[in-house]
């Protein structure tokens, strides 16, 4: 096979786990993605590695985002400490921050084999458990996997934004009583996808579900199309008289 020209970067499997990816607009990931592209992978000339010569206009360009979308995207990775920016004759320096980190195989050592046949191992171990456990449970007990007897579940089918479940999961185990907020989560969600942020752009502005429970956003105040009473589902129609989860309407 040929060569590929152009070089390349290295991405982390987390990256879809960060912020610019799933909670900022699709947009700024495109940003953000040609800038990591651009700069140096080694220093030349009077730039290192890391940075490059950029304009507004060459970022317009190859994202077709507009020069307001681009200063915001700026404005958030500065703040973030994501990169830096100097100014230049005719355009500006762009450092990103943290470069050499990210771009160094060394500090990707999870899909090494040994540690691959260690999950491996854990995993059927898991399994094995998990098995002995289930041929003692009822065999009317549901087979969704159940995260705080099912709450979980019911959270996630009235979620708007489906993704990131796992991420979303684990917030979810942290709440100290799901069940009881599970309720007042429902009835926020009616006002909340009326809202003109949620439904602004396609729903993009959409919190991610793990930064949603993470930062309590239910308890967020409505504005005036949410005051009105909720007609939305209920408990009842999700769990059975023991809280555990039963399906539900859609």
């Amino acid at each position: 096979m040929t060569s590929i020209s152009g070089g390349g970067t290295f991405w982390a499997r987390q990256t879809e786990d960060s912020e610019v990816f799933y909670d900022k607009p699709h947009v700024w990931f495109k940003i953000w993605f040609f800038l990591i592209g651009r700069v140096h992978h080694s220093d030349r000339n009077n730039l290192k590695r890391g940075q490059c010569f950029m304009r507004y206009e060459w970022i317009q360009e190859k994202t077709k985002a507009s020069r307001n979308e681009v200063d915001h995207c700026f404005r958030w990775l500065k703040k973030s400490q994501m990169l830096a920016t100097a100014k230049a004759t005719h355009g500006m320096v762009i450092t990103i921050l943290n470069y050499d980190y990210y771009q160094n195989l060394d500090n990707y050592k999870g899909d090494s084999k040994s540690e691959t046949k260690a999950t491996e191992k854990r995993q059927r171990s898991d399994n094995i458990h998990k098995n002995d456990k289930n041929d003692k449970n009822d065999k009317n007990t549901p087979l969704t996997p159940q995260v705080g007897n099912g709450t979980f579940e019911v959270f996630w089918k009235n979620y708007p934004k489906k993704i990131g479940k796992g991420s979303a999961q684990k917030s979810w185990t942290k709440l100290k009583s799901p069940t009881e907020s599970l309720q007042l989560i429902i009835d926020a969600l009616e006002w909340q996808k009326k809202s003109d942020q949620w439904v602004r752009d396609n729903g993009q502005y959409i919190p991610h579900p793990s930064t949603y429970l993470n930062q309590r956003r239910w308890e967020d105040e409505p504005g005036e199309k949410g005051r009105s009473g909720s007609n939305g589902p209920r408990l009842r129609d999700y769990l059975d008289d023991k809280g555990n989860y039963i399906g539900g309407k859609d």
